[in-house]
């Protein structure tokens, strides 16, 4: 038997994997929910560019209930206020430069923050390794539930 240390690539994608997977059922959850409110291109899109569960639900929530663009963004703009204090958690454990420190900056999840500070690796390499999968996750998510929730007996249960 040996008693070396696995790499640590291989901790943060051990660890990244099941938070993804949960991410990646809130992602169907998301697009069989914003499909009948939002379109299908309009969900991917939002999917793509926002990568924000909690975002995007309210959007489609706002947009369902008939309200203003304005209230939307309003809503959508204070809930990514809670990216301060995240970021403010998380900054002692960055190394990099700010350009690095962007290029991972989408991908600061409630659940990578969780896993940048505890999984013991270089936090940016686990923003960026489990942010990746969460992104790709909730991104193929979408597209599923998009897909189940064209279904005729699925329907009734994604416009609730």
């Amino acid at each position: 038997m040996s008693s070396a240390a696995p790499h640590p690539r291989v901790s943060v994608i051990a660890a990244a994997v099941p938070v993804a997977a949960a991410i990646g059922v809130f992602g169907v959850v998301y697009g069989a929910a914003a499909g009948p409110v939002l379109g299908t291109s309009l969900t991917v899109i939002s999917s793509l560019l926002v990568f924000s569960g909690v975002a995007q639900f309210t959007m489609v929530a706002l947009v369902a209930a008939g309200a203003t663009p304005v209230a939307v963004l309003g809503a959508v703009a204070t809930l990514a206020l809670r990216h301060l204090p995240l970021g403010a958690v998380l900054q002692p454990a960055l190394t990099s430069g700010r350009a690095r420190r962007a290029l991972v900056a989408p991908f600061l999840l409630d659940e990578t923050t969780g896993l940048a500070l505890a999984v013991g690796e270089r936090a940016e390499r686990t923003l960026a390794v489990s942010g990746g999968l969460a992104y790709a996750a909730w991104v193929g998510g979408t597209i599923a539930g998009l897909a189940g929730g064209n279904f005729a007996g699925i329907e009734p249960l994604a416009a609730a």
